[in-house]
């Protein structure tokens, strides 16, 4: 979700380099501004992913941002409860805003050569046309393979069919890498970063103090 937040508004975590944290500049102070507000106008609560999507389906929770791999799962746990839509997650700067992707990569690691001919069969599978659909279909990922997407025989007339699904694969054009700190100590940065981001939702800690010691303690945490 921060990652999210920031780059909608175009800003960065990290300069290219990996060396300068970014991410406490104006573009995200926005970010973090915008997380009070959520506190302040919404009321919101600061839900983990596991009881939020569950109050969600329960019908207690108006909205929810979360990834689109969830999104066939969480159709199906709705149900006929109530009508669930999907819109594209917001991105107020246009030209440089970004959103951030993860995914699955696939390696062959046999030296064997009848493996090999078998892997790669099945790595040109994964990654073609057909196997792109069946990801979709089963997840809500956006398709990696753009004949998957536009052909009526994978996912062209698949689209049309489901709307919430239309969502993810409008906003392919803001979509970016997944950021991950550098380092030995950068999986305890994104804890760190979680857990000062939390109080910004969860008390009334001001988002740009909260953020600007945030930075200086994740700058002291990749210096070591």
């Amino acid at each position: 979700m921060w990652q999210a937040a920031v780059g909608s508004f175009g800003g960065e975590l990290m300069d290219d380099a990996e060396e300068e944290v970014l991410f406490d500049d104006e573009r995200g102070q926005r970010a973090a501004a915008l997380l009070a507000q959520f506190r302040e106008e919404a009321d919101m609560p600061a839900y983990d992913r596991s009881a939020a999507q569950q109050s969600f389906q329960a019908g207690r929770l108006g909205i929810m941002l979360d990834s689109s791999a969830f999104l066939a799962r969480l159709e199906d746990g709705v149900g006929d409860r109530f009508d669930l839509r999907v819109a594209s997650f917001p991105v107020a700067d246009r030209e440089n805003g970004w959103l951030p992707t993860g995914g699955s990569g696939v390696v062959m690691l046999t030296d064997d050569e009848a493996r090999q001919e078998a892997a790669w069969r099945y790595m040109t599978f994964a990654a073609g046309p057909e196997g792109a659909a069946i990801v979709v279909r089963n997840s809500g990922y956006a398709p990696t393979n753009q004949r998957a997407a536009d052909d009526p025989q994978f996912l062209g007339d698949f689209y049309a069919e489901n709307p919430n699904h239309q969502a993810t694969r409008d906003q392919v054009a803001f979509l970016g890498p997944w950021f991950a700190y550098p380092g030995e100590r950068g999986v305890r940065v994104t804890d760190t970063i979680m857990s000062s981001l939390r109080d910004v939702l969860d008390t009334d800690a001001d988002p740009a103090e909260t953020l600007d010691a945030l930075a200086d303690t994740v700058r002291g945490e990749l210096a070591r």
